[in-house]
């Protein structure tokens, strides 16, 4: 009986350490209530998942739109191109949503590359949302 005890007490504290993990990271990634920084929020998103080797980067150059830190902001709301990248009035004709939301077409990041993860999504639409701003 006392190592049944012992059993249940320690699964529970696993359990309850796993929520509390999740909870803090649903919270961090849920903050369409807080403003969304470009700088600090999505830029580290495009460094990692966009702007690398082959795709938008300097090099590739990858469909015509570079992603580099230096040059993301401008080329992502540049509407004379005749792309709409970022709308926050219509998001979901706006190119970059409707790239990167979960059941695309024609994903970014392409196959076979695993697709945004839910966090990395929702700051992206969160900051469309809120004017696209270049904070």
């Amino acid at each position: 009986m006392r190592k049944a005890t012992y059993l249940f007490f320690a699964v529970l504290m696993l359990y309850s350490g796993c929520t509390k993990d999740q909870a803090a990271y649903n919270e961090d990634c849920d903050k369409c209530a807080v403003e969304i920084s470009f700088k600090a929020d999505i830029i580290p998103i495009l460094q990692t998942e966009c702007a690398v080797a082959d795709c938008h980067d300097n090099i590739a150059q990858e469909g015509g739109l570079v992603l580099d830190s230096t040059v993301a902001y401008h080329n992502l709301t540049l509407n004379g191109t005749g792309y709409i990248y970022t709308d926050s009035a219509q998001l979901k004709d706006g190119i970059l949503y409707t790239y990167i939301e979960p059941g695309s077409i024609d994903p970014m990041p392409p196959l076979p590359e695993p697709k945004l993860d839910q966090c990395s999504f929702n700051r992206i639409k969160c900051w469309i949302l809120q004017g696209a701003k270049d904070n």
